[in-house]
């Protein structure tokens, strides 16, 4: 199944916003079975989280915004 996965804020654990660790935990589950794209809005200085979620994740898509 495709699945887009929207969020406000990178669904990152380094991030320290609950919501996006509940995103995040979320994206590592349905990511197991199925294709995620997700659209994230992150902050220049979280383009490396970015990069990690991209190659823990290659389905996926970030985009900045």
């Amino acid at each position: 199944m495709r699945i887009l996965l929207v969020s406000s804020s990178l669904p990152h654990l380094e991030v320290r916003h609950a919501s996006a660790r509940l995103v995040h935990y979320l994206l590592e589950r349905l990511a197991e079975r199925h294709e995620v794209t997700v659209v994230a809005r992150y902050a220049p200085g979280e383009a490396r989280l970015a990069e990690e979620l991209r190659a823990r994740h290659p389905r996926s898509t970030f985009v900045a915004s």
